[in-house]
Order: structure tokens, then C-alpha cells, then sequence
């Protein structure tokens, strides 16, 4: 994001936003002015997200096509990627049909990566997150000769000193991602509970008990 521009929609269908990353991300899209809309399947987890002014938390099932068409109105295009011809429908949605400007892929296998780069026009980038796969193939000669610039990013880029300051400006409202506090005795306890999505838990937070210095 850092070596990138990218376009100020004010309209956003957020997929997985009752998840750890998906609710940092709608808290950030409500601190902006953003209108996000985020279908869940079950409304009651994300009870937070319903305080967040701009969102939109609706009980829906993604998997189902009539119901995201449903979702999705109002967008400049839909694409399927798992689609045979999702490059062909990529590109005829953008003008002239030259492709996008970045593309961005969070699975890191072959087919994702090779859609994201011929997905990009002349001079486009490419940000790779997703790394499934150790190995793969790569089409270097089409990068190489539309000048396609790659990005890899992983956790931090070392923006520690921005996150701290979004945190500090009450941009990121991180006490909305924490579920509860618990004791470092108990962290076996809560982590298996969250492991097994237990309705109402997101993250938790371990604190080191101090022991009682007796005078």
C-alpha cells in the first residue's frame, strides 16, 4: 500500500468483515468517512461492528449467488475468479479493456498470482501477500515486457510509527478488536476457545499475573 496508489471508493462491500483483520478494516473505513457494507452469517457476532457509524452489518450467506448479487449492487463490476474466462471479464470491465491499475493477491498460488499479473494494464503493479505456496510458476516475461512493478508485503512493513499514531489519533479503536482479558494461567483455556469460534470472541488478550510482594 505504501509504494501504491489505490482509488477512494465511498462504497465498500466488506467479505470477512466479522473477522480479526475485517473489523480492523471496517473500523478504519467508518474513521473515513467509508460506507462499508458486511454481510455476515450470523449478525449477533458483531455486535461492535454495529456501533461503527457508516456500517452496514446484514445477516447473509455469501455462498449464496442471489443473495451477493443482492449485495454487491451498486458495484462496477463483479468478477468470479474462479471462473474460466475471469481474466476476459476482468479486462472488459476496464476501460479500453487495458486492465487494472494493481492488482492484489492474498493466496500466493500459482493460478492467483499469474490471474493478478495478466489482470494488470502497461506499467501496472502487482502486490503479492499470500505466500500458500513456496514455489511456483511465474509469467516474468509478460512483467518484464508490460514494465509490471511487484510488491511484496508481509505483516509489517515497518509502519509500526503510523499504526501507533493512527491508534493514538483514535483512527483504530482497538479496544473494539479485544473480546476479553484474561489471565496468562487461563490462556490455554481461552485460546482453545477461540480456536473453536466461540460466538463473541475475536481476540483476547493474555496479561502476566504479578505475584504479591509480601513485606
Amino acid at each position: 500500500m505504501e509504494h501504491t496508489s489505490v482509488m477512494n471508493p465511498q462504497r465498500v462491500v466488506l467479505i470477512g468483515g466479522t473477522g480479526f483483520v475485517g473489523r480492523a478494516i471496517a473500523n478504519r473505513l467508518a474513521k473515513a468517512g467509508i460506507h462499508a457494507r458486511i454481510p455476515t452469517r450470523r449478525r449477533s457476532r458483531a455486535s461492535d461492528l454495529l456501533l461503527l457509524p457508516n456500517v452496514d452489518v446484514i445477516e447473509a450467506d455469501c455462498h449464496d449467488p442471489a443473495t451477493l448479487a443482492r449485495l454487491l449492487q451498486g458495484a462496477d463490476a463483479v468478477i468470479n475468479s474462479a471462473a474460466p474466462d475471469a481474466l476476459a471479464h476482468l479486462l472488459a470491465a476496464t476501460p479500453g479493456g487495458k486492465g487494472v491499475d494493481i492488482a492484489f493477491d492474498a493466496t500466493g498460488i500459482e493460478a492467483t498470482v499469474d490471474l493478478s499479473v495478466r489482470s494488470v494494464k502497461l506499467d501496472g503493479s502487482v502486490v503479492l501477500i499470500g505466500n500458500l505456496a513456496q514455489h511456483i510458476g511465474f509469467p516474468l516475461q509478460w512483467v518484464v515486457t508490460r514494465q509490471i512493478s511487484l510488491f511484496g508485503t508481509c505483516a509489517s512493513a515497518g509502519e509500526y510509527n503510523e499504526c501507533l499514531q493512527l491508534i493514538a489519533d483514535g483512527k483504530v479503536d482497538v479496544e473494539a478488536l479485544i473480546s476479553k482479558s484474561v489471565p496468562l494461567s487461563a490462556g490455554h483455556e481461552w485460546i482453545t476457545r477461540v480456536y473453536n469460534r466461540e460466538p463473541g470472541l475475536n481476540k483476547i488478550v493474555l496479561l502476566p499475573e504479578v505475584e504479591e510482594v509480601v513485606a
